[in-house]
């Protein structure tokens, strides 16, 4: 009969100052908007769910617009100069390229 007692391994080591484990909440948030788009536009999708998809897309980005976009641009003005969780300051958060 074999042992089937479980070793214990030691955790790694992780540095959670490392800014590649985090992600900006700007950029994630834009790529859930655009699965939303896509659902709205896919063939398959019905057409009042088309109409719903899209509505809760153009919701979305006027919100993000107003207040998050809006957010930063305070930030932006007030000369504030920190970084978010992901390592980009507030300018760079505002340059974006999605391409």
């Amino acid at each position: 009969m074999q042992d089937s007692t479980l070793t214990a391994t030691e955790p790694k080591s992780i540095n959670l100052d490392d800014v590649s484990l985090y992600i900006n909440r700007e950029l994630s948030w834009l790529e859930f908007n655009y699965r939303v788009l896509e659902e709205a536009r896919d063939d398959l999708t019905p057409i009042m769910e088309k109409l719903k998809f899209a509505s809760i897309f153009s919701s979305n980005l006027d919100e993000f617009i107003m207040v998050r976009v809006g957010s930063l641009f305070r930030a932006l003005k007030a000369d504030i100069n920190e970084h978010d969780s992901s390592g980009r300051t507030i300018r760079q958060q505002l340059e974006w390229d999605l391409h």
